[in-house]
């Protein structure tokens, strides 16, 4: 398989089949039109106030959802974890990175 293929925007059939499919499994996958909606989109599924911890993503970054939720009204877990010193406070950063409410 080539990863060519993975430089090319899919067709709408094959986006709607994969819509169709995450939908059937739980997920509640949308389509947006661009990044500045996409970034609304997440944020309106999120409460203020929601423990949130972000994964590296460069979706995420170039859509600006990461630093928005990394900001208030939410709160990052992940800079929660890099306050906490990793040889004393292991178990506390395990605890964080593995149970957000939203990641």
């Amino acid at each position: 398989m080539s990863a060519a293929r993975f430089k090319q925007v899919a067709d709408s059939a094959k986006i709607d089949r994969a819509v169709a499919a995450l939908n059937k499994h739980g997920f509640s996958a949308k389509v947006v039109a661009t990044g500045a909606d996409a970034k609304a989109a997440v944020l309106a599924l999120i409460p203020a106030g929601s423990e949130v911890f972000t994964y590296t993503s460069a979706t995420l970054d170039a859509t600006g959802i990461t630093e928005a939720l990394n900001a208030a009204p939410y709160k990052s877990l992940r800079d929660k974890m890099y306050g906490l010193d990793r040889n004393t406070q292991s178990a506390e950063m395990r605890a964080i990175g593995s149970a957000p409410a939203f990641a």
